[in-house]
């Protein structure tokens, strides 16, 4: 391996403990959800806006404008910048002494995950070239992934010995070490740039004719979001109402489960992208995506299961499908749009999963639960919001199959 691949191996490392960074901050009250809930007489509805809406709509104003921003100026100053409001966010959580304090704190903090998920994918696409843009996707979608597990594993040892606010200062400390890792991040040449800084009434047509291949990409994970969203927002307050575990047993549980699904999402991901696109390009990719949909619908309905062990062996190979998913259909969206949009097109997808995933999902299980008869029927709603999601995610994604060409995209997509 040439020094230069190593160099950029270990730049793209650099880039994932900045994606890790972006998740781990927006889960850090997932696990002390339920002490928050009884301390502060917080309902599910406002949890589910806490743990959602107040992040989503945050993320999906400062995406676009980070996206533009990202194609124009230096990126690495956005991320180093983000992630230092990031921390000074999940500061300002852990001293709230009220739900319109946590409420503030968590929209700001959706600001800073905006800042650095965006520009880091923009890099990590000019850091290789298009035939390894899965595998280097894969890198940056496994720190995001793998940061989930720590916030639950950490706070869920951390409640053990202290209240929900001093878990969430103690959990500010790795997000110390992740700004250091940030200021390492060397700004890469930018690739396939066919306009230079090209100009904003540009942009709308630019995309417009790249959306044969964007938007089936989009909606396709804007359902898988739905379900992703809702296992990642419920599954703790489900094994504490229906098997009753204790704040420990529940962060192992979800930290295990979301770790061993961070791993393998990605790591099948990003070389299933690479390998398709060797043996029939993006109709391949697409086949497989769907068959990976209708595969997740039966497993979907883990929250029926009749024990906490049958359900966490469930939740694992439900999240590590769609983490497997995601990261194919962002790797191959990578690879088809140009390099001048390719920071905005990261902004784009940050949008669908701020409305998706974190603002729509948690209300959709929490509203579902309260029409069937209230926190109760948390198993029924949970089951049905992400066996139906999935469902409809595989039908969409087997419909648009046909629309998308056999071999090389990159030589079909159309230019401005």
């Amino acid at each position: 391996m040439s020094e230069v691949r190593l160099a950029h191996i270990g730049q793209l490392l650099l880039l994932a403990s900045a994606t890790w960074a972006a998740t781990y901050v927006r889960y850090t009250t997932g696990p002390v959800q339920e002490a928050m809930h009884q301390a502060l007489a917080i309902t599910d509805n406002q949890m589910a806006v806490l743990q959602g809406s107040a992040v989503a709509v945050s993320m999906v104003i400062g995406a676009i404008p980070v996206g533009l921003l990202a194609d124009r100026i230096s990126r690495k100053a956005i991320v180093l910048v983000a992630s230092a409001f990031a921390l000074v966010a999940l500061l300002l959580c852990s001293r709230a002494s009220s739900y319109d304090g946590l409420l503030l704190a968590r929209f700001l903090l959706g600001l800073s995950i905006a800042g650095m998920l965006v520009p880091s994918y923009a890099m990590a696409g000019d850091w290789v070239a298009p035939t390894y843009r899965g595998r280097a996707t894969m890198m940056l979608t496994l720190g995001e992934t793998l940061g989930s597990p720590a916030a639950f594993a950490l706070g869920g040892f951390l409640l053990v010995f202290a209240d929900w606010a001093r878990a969430l200062l103690w959990m500010s400390v790795p997000m110390v070490a992740a700004l250091v890792l940030v200021t390492v991040i060397r700004e890469p040449v930018r690739r396939e740039v066919n306009v230079t800084r090209a100009p904003l009434r540009s942009i709308l047509p630019l995309l417009w004719a790249h959306r044969r291949v964007a938007v089936p990409l989009q909606l396709g994970r804007a359902t898988l979001f739905i379900a992703d969203g809702a296992v990642l927002a419920w599954a703790a307050p489900l094994f504490t109402r229906k098997f009753h575990l204790s704040p420990d047993r529940i962060g192992y549980t979800m930290g295990i489960a979301l770790l061993v699904a961070g791993f393998a999402g990605p790591l099948l991901g990003g070389p299933l992208v690479d390998l398709c696109q060797r043996y029939g390009g993006p109709r391949r990719v697409m086949l497989c995506i769907a068959a990976l949909a209708a595969v997740s619908v039966p497993i979907g309905l883990f929250a029926l299961a009749s024990s906490a062990f049958l359900a966490a062996i469930m939740l694992a190979a439900f999240i590590a499908i769609g983490f497997t998913i995601s990261a194919a259909a962002l790797a191959l969206t990578l690879i088809v749009i140009p390099g001048e949009l390719r920071a905005l097109n990261v902004g784009v997808s940050l949008i669908v999963g701020s409305v998706f995933f974190i603002a729509l999902a948690p209300l959709a299980v929490s509203g579902l639960s309260g029409a069937l008869g209230g926190e109760g029927a948390l198993p029924q709603s949970l089951a049905i919001v992400c066996g139906g999601a999935s469902l409809i995610n595989a039908i969409y994604f087997a419909s648009v199959v046909r629309h998308f060409p056999v071999g090389d995209q990159r030589k079909l997509a159309p230019t401005l």
